[in-house]
C-alpha cells in the first residue's frame, strides 16, 4: 500500500516539543528502561529524524554504543549532524529510505529502532524484512507509534468543532493491525508495551 502522506518536518518537531512540555510521563525514561541499551552495542535508528532517539541512546551508554541514524529527510539529517557536532557525539547520520534496501550488510546490528516513523512504509513485509536482515541473530526490533484510540478524543473534538469527519491517519490506523501482525510474522517473539502520556495544558 502506497502512503502518500509524510508529516512535514516542522510539524514533527512541534509535536515532539508539545509532548515534552505538557506530557505527564517521560517517554525517554520509559524507552531506556524498556530497551536498556548497552555500551558496545551496534544500534540502528530507522527514520531517526533530528536524532532524538540516537542522542538518547548515546547519553544512556555514555558514548559507548556504535549508533547509526538513518532518515530520508536531508533537512532533519542536517539538524542531527549539527547537534552531533556541537555535542561532540560520534553518531553516524546517513540517508535511509525505508522503502528501499537498507545499505547495511546482514547481521550488522544488535538493536534496530524506529520511533513514530516506520508506519509510513509502503511495503511492510519488505521494510521489516530489511530490519530483520540487518539484525544479528538474537537482535531486537523496537517500533513505537500511535494506537487508533490515541487520537480518538482529538478526532471527536475536531469533528464537533468543524462538523467534518477526519479520515484515519495512516500511522494510527495501521499500527495495531497490519504493522504488529507483520512484525509478529517475521520475528520469533513479539511483545506489545503501552506508554501512556496524558497532556495537560495550562
Amino acid at each position: 500500500m502506497k502512503i502518500d502522506y509524510q508529516e512535514p518536518s516542522k510539524d514533527l518537531l512541534m509535536r515532539i516539543d508539545i509532548h515534552e512540555k505538557y506530557g505527564s510521563a517521560n517517554i525517554d525514561v520509559w524507552t531506556n528502561d524498556l530497551l536498556k541499551p548497552q555500551a558496545g552495542m551496534k544500534i540502528l535508528d530507522v527514520g531517526c529524524g533530528a536524532g532524538k532517539l540516537c542522542f538518547l541512546f548515546n547519553e544512556y551508554t555514555k558514548g559507548g554504543a556504535q549508533i547509526t541514524g538513518g532518515d530520508f529527510s536531508n533537512e532533519l539529517l542536517d539538524k542531527a549532524r549539527e547537534k552531533n557536532k556541537n555535542t561532540g557525539a560520534n553518531i553516524d547520520f546517513q540517508f535511509l529510505d525505508f522503502n528501499q534496501p537498507f545499505n547495511f550488510a546482514d547481521n550488522t546490528f544488535d538493536l534496530c529502532t524506529s520511533a513514530f516513523a516506520i508506519y509510513y512504509a509502503s511495503d511492510l513485509d519488505f521494510t521489516f524484512g530489511e530490519a530483520h536482515r540487518v539484525l544479528n541473530p538474537g537482535g531486537r526490533l523496537f517500533v513505537s507509534g500511535p494506537l487508533p484510540e490515541n487520537k480518538q478524543m482529538f478526532y471527536d473534538i475536531i469533528k464537533e468543532a468543524t462538523g467534518a469527519a477526519i479520515p484515519p491517519m495512516p500511522g494510527s490506523s495501521r499500527f495495531k493491525g497490519d504493522i504488529f501482525n507483520t512484525i509478529d510474522g517475521i520475528f520469533a517473539k513479539t511483545e506489545l508495551h503501552k506508554f501512556e502520556n496524558h497532556l495537560t495544558f495550562p
